[in-house]
């Protein structure tokens, strides 16, 4: 190799190595190679640190948020913010209670709160505060804050259909006058007045999944899961060549999971169902998907034929959709909508089973008419938030979008290491006993080893049909 060509060689290494000094250098995104180019400070590979309190860019914060500037002095009374070289200036998220929608910077201009890049007026409105029923004349009414000023006597509430006024209310939780109307909460046996006659918990569903022998964990006995559960789940139903012939998953025999014995189960709990899950996780028949040869009128009459099958087979109730892959399939919305409406007029009883979050699933479910749904399975737990105040909100934020049918809603909770922990799974459906009527766990293969066993079903018993606080609960 000739002397120039390793000259030429050395300098391209030279370029390659090259970092940028970080932004504890007065040189920053200056090149480097070494420490020492850098003032003694350490150099780095990537120069994304050094965007920030770089002069001429945009303030990060407050009301100057996104405004031009050429240092920190020019963001900092009275917003306190930085002169950073990019930002992308947001709002606060309906987690901050009036600042919802206020500009914010960073976290910290919410809290309690995230600052999102962008944020529609119906994420902000979701959770607008009104005076509850003990407030009189003011019930119902927007109010700012969570204290009695504004709505004396009475309180300010984050969940309108605590108004129950003017004999528009219904008494909830287990009473013999549930459903029963009532002007305000000293109408009511036990509970509450709320505004809807669908929050009448006279019915309340404790629901939970078995089969899918997740972290190889066999199913238990059906004998030992808790009398209460009353709807359970099987998990999970294929459909491997997307062209409807479901297919049952092939373990479930070899774990109990027969015609017999869930015939047997039934016979001993007549008020628990059974449901064929369709789907699963993403990657293991859970991305929904119709062959392109095939029409969805065909999908949907394959599905419905292999479903109905299945359900008999296993001596099953009804079936829930779960696919947690990919449902953007533009022709998800119709498929579902057929497949539910199919089962619905054959007599069976229908879920669906979304994941909550930013980058979940409910908002490709959303558009599947909740007509032909008889359980809305929600896993708030992919949301992976361990504060209950949180929680809350995402619930309240699903029963307000569902409206009316609001209770159908069935809330989540992971029995295995994926939070909310148990005590904050607890608490937060105790803060909610009076509006939330049904709840799940995913799944009673870890429920089984919880301390104590069936802690999470027991306690969401104790809760949400007796209105009592539940014991102690924590994960294997």
């Amino acid at each position: 190799m000739s002397a120039r060509s390793l000259l030429i060689i050395s300098l391209l290494a030279s370029i390659i190595a090259a970092s940028h000094c970080n932004p504890a250098s007065n040189k920053c995104r200056h090149d480097c190679r070494t420490e020492a180019d850098c003032l003694n400070k350490k150099s780095q590979d990537k120069d994304e640190d050094c965007l920030k309190h770089k002069a001429g860019g945009y303030c990060n914060r407050g009301a100057k948020c996104g405004q031009p500037c050429n240092s920190s002095a020019d963001c900092t009374p009275p917003e306190g913010g930085q002169c950073w070289a990019e930002v992308t200036c947001g709002k606060c998220n309906y987690l901050s209670h009036y600042k919802c929608g206020e500009r914010c910077g960073v976290e910290e201009d919410c809290s309690p709160g995230n600052c999102w890049a962008t944020i529609t007026k119906h994420e902000c409105d979701i959770l607008k505060l009104y005076c509850d029923a003990e407030s009189g004349d003011k019930c119902g009414q927007e109010c700012k804050t969570e204290d009695d000023s504004q709505c004396s006597p009475g309180h300010c509430v984050t969940y309108q259909a605590h108004c129950g006024n003017s004999g528009s209310g219904y008494c909830s939780l287990e009473s013999k006058n549930c459903g029963t109307s009532c002007t305000n909460s000293s109408n009511c046996l036990s509970g509450f007045c709320l505004k809807f006659k669908e929050m009448c918990a006279s019915v309340i569903t404790i629901g939970t999944y078995t089969g899918a022998l997740p972290g190889g964990e066999r199913a238990p006995p059906l004998s030992l899961i808790p009398k209460d559960v009353n709807l359970i789940m099987l998990s999970f139903a294929k459909d491997p060549n997307h062209n409807g012939n479901f297919q049952p998953f092939s373990e479930w025999e070899r774990q109990g999971l027969t015609k017999t014995n869930i015939a047997q189960d039934k016979t001993q709990h007549p008020d628990r169902k059974y449901l064929v899950s369709l789907g699963g996780t993403n990657g293991s028949g859970g991305n929904f998907q119709i062959t392109a040869n095939m029409t969805t009128k065909q999908w949907v009459s394959n599905s419905l034929q292999s479903v109905v099958n299945m359900i008999q087979d296993f001596s099953a109730d009804g079936a829930e959709m779960q696919f947690e892959g990919s449902t953007n399939d533009p022709r998800f919305k119709d498929a579902m909508t057929g497949l539910l409406k199919g089962l619905k007029e054959k007599g069976y009883a229908t879920a669906i089973g979304p994941y909550y979050g930013p980058y979940g699933t409910w908002h490709d479910y959303k558009p599947i008419p909740t007509e032909y749904v008889d359980y809305v399975n929600m896993q708030f737990y992919s949301v992976q938030d361990h504060m209950v105040d949180h929680m809350i909100y995402f619930i309240q934020a699903v029963q307000q979008e569902l409206g009316s049918d609001r209770g159908k809603l069935v809330a989540g909770f992971n029995s295995n290491s994926s939070p909310p922990k148990p005590p904050v799974s607890l608490e937060s459906v105790y803060d909610l006993r009076s509006s939330l009527k049904g709840v799940f766990t995913w799944d009673i293969e870890h429920s089984a080893n919880n301390h104590p066993p069936y802690c999470l079903e027991n306690g969401f018993a104790v809760i949400l049909k007796h209105g009592n606080s539940p014991g102690e609960c924590a994960w294997n």
